[in-house]
């Protein structure tokens, strides 16, 4: 069982699932990999980005709890707390490519700590972002 990959049917999901759901964790499930395999020499593959990206691409959509504090710039790339990868991950590249573009995200992707450096106000712009819209971006 090694290596090997069991999912649900898109065709027939079961009771728990929809066609939907099932196609949106294969296309999460895929993001990671192609991901992996595309920045294998350019990133170390951070939580927050791998599950923000593949979350981003599979259209799967995440909040900001009403309640949660807001990680700082910093925070949000040097840590790994997986009780926010999913929702931090999803709306922090959300709002880089916002405010940056595709290339933004490509920027981000192969170096976090350059694309901060590069871009002075980040966090500002990341707090502000999501003091105006503390449950969503």
């Amino acid at each position: 069982m090694d290596g090997e990959i069991h999912m649900v049917s898109p065709s027939n999901p079961g009771p728990e699932h929809d066609k939907d759901d099932i196609m949106g964790v294969a296309i999460h499930e895929l993001a990671h990999i192609v991901a992996s395999e595309l920045s294998i020499d350019t990133t170390d593959n951070r939580l927050f980005l791998s599950e923000g990206l593949a979350t981003c691409l599979a259209g799967q959509a995440c909040q900001l709890d009403i309640d949660m504090e807001i990680p700082n710039v910093d925070t949000v790339i040097s840590s790994c707390e997986d009780g926010w990868v999913y929702q931090v991950g999803f709306v922090f590249m959300e709002f880089i490519a916002s405010e940056f573009g595709d290339a933004g995200l490509v920027a981000l992707y192969k170096d976090p700590e350059v694309f901060i450096r590069n871009n002075p106000g980040l966090n500002e712009m990341w707090l502000d972002k999501c003091k105006k819209t503390p449950t969503s971006l």
